[in-house]
């Protein structure tokens, strides 16, 4: 949706069906790491250099056991090339909303054990500076009922 958003509301030009294959996709290598949490993920850019390369040889072992006749359409989607790094962006901007959305079904249902979740992820999400992500969260989350602050979103303590 963020792509189509972009393209016909921003001017974008970009491949919404390709879109969508790399984020069905995105999460592969955690097939074998496991999700690492995003406060842990960025804390420190060493950190991060790290995982992608794990999660770089965990693409390519995966790769490496595929059928031979699968194995350069799924190099497709799972290495990540150049041409699709404002499609991989978007993706990510995509699952920060899903983490998003998320916890505002679990708080409408009681749940507060995704309060503080909530409070940071919603922090990070409003900080995209990508109309597309702006319109989508204006547009959509109300459903969920998200509320757009109007004021400024208070600091992320973890």
């Amino acid at each position: 949706m963020l792509v189509l958003i972009k393209n016909k509301l921003y001017d974008g030009n970009l491949n919404a069906e390709r879109a969508a294959v790399l984020a069905m996709y995105h999460d592969v290598p955690e097939i074998a790491t496991d999700d690492m949490p995003t406060p842990v993920k960025y804390s420190d850019p060493k950190i991060k250099l790290i995982y992608n390369k794990i999660e770089d040889q965990v693409i390519e072992e995966l790769i490496l056991n595929l059928p031979e006749e699968f194995k350069e359409d799924f190099c497709s989607i799972l290495k990540r090339k150049e041409s699709d790094e404002e499609l991989w962006k978007i993706v990510k901007y995509a699952d920060r909303i899903s983490a998003l959305v998320k916890c505002l079904v679990e708080k409408n249902l009681g749940n507060k054990d995704f309060d503080k979740a909530y409070k940071c992820i919603e922090k990070n999400v409003l900080e995209i500076e990508a109309p597309e992500v702006q319109y989508f969260i204006k547009t959509f989350l109300p459903a969920f009922g998200f509320i757009y602050p109007e004021r400024e979103v208070g600091l992320c303590k973890s």
